[in-house]
């Protein structure tokens, strides 16, 4: 929610991809999945721009396919399409 809502501050590149390296481990934790999609879609919806943000996406694609879970498909493929469109 902080990432998504609070609009006053700026992140830095190192916040960034520390956010997203936390959501990369995340995305393989069933435990934790659903937290790491809700993540990387706020990074999207603030538009937040980091390098690493391309091979991460690269990997949820792949899970959006090879995923054994149909609603851990399902987020993926929302997560890659919102990418996409941004």
């Amino acid at each position: 929610m902080l990432v998504r809502d609070v609009k006053y501050h700026v992140m830095g590149a190192e916040q960034v991809k520390t956010l997203l390296l936390y959501a990369e481990q995340d995305m393989y934790d069933l435990n934790r999945q659903a937290t790491a999609f809700a993540l990387l879609k706020a990074v999207l919806a603030r538009k937040l721009v980091a390098p690493e943000i391309h091979d991460v996406m690269n990997k949820v694609a792949k899970l959006s396919i090879t995923s054994e879970f149909s609603h851990i498909r399902l987020q993926a493929r929302q997560v890659t399409l919102k990418f996409m469109s941004t």
